[in-house]
């Protein structure tokens, strides 16, 4: 069902040339209705907001980019999420 709805907006979105975009906290909260939470994130220099989103037991990501003003916009979903392993200090990654 996610997989269907993510692939709507983003196909509906190709065809109108804009990606899935709005307020943080409802992009958020739409995420988090397919249970996926924020497993990382950085700030480039411009000051956006880059998110991976993830589901380890579904294995669905969403990946998304906000802006200083607070608008988000999807940037891609998928499958296949893995948590990877913590790497211990002083051991080759």
């Amino acid at each position: 069902m996610r997989a269907l709805l993510a692939l709507a907006l983003l196909t509906a979105s190709a065809a109108a040339q804009e990606t899935p975009c709005g307020p943080r906290e409802v992009i958020a909260a739409r995420i988090a209705q397919w249970g996926e939470v924020s497993q990382f994130a950085g700030v480039a220099q411009d000051g956006t907001l880059v998110e991976m989103w993830g589901n380890p037991a579904s294995q669905t990501w969403t990946m998304t980019v906000t802006r200083p003003n607070g608008a988000s916009c999807l940037t891609g979903v998928g499958t296949g999420w893995i948590v990877p392993l913590p790497v211990k200090p002083g051991r080759p990654t």
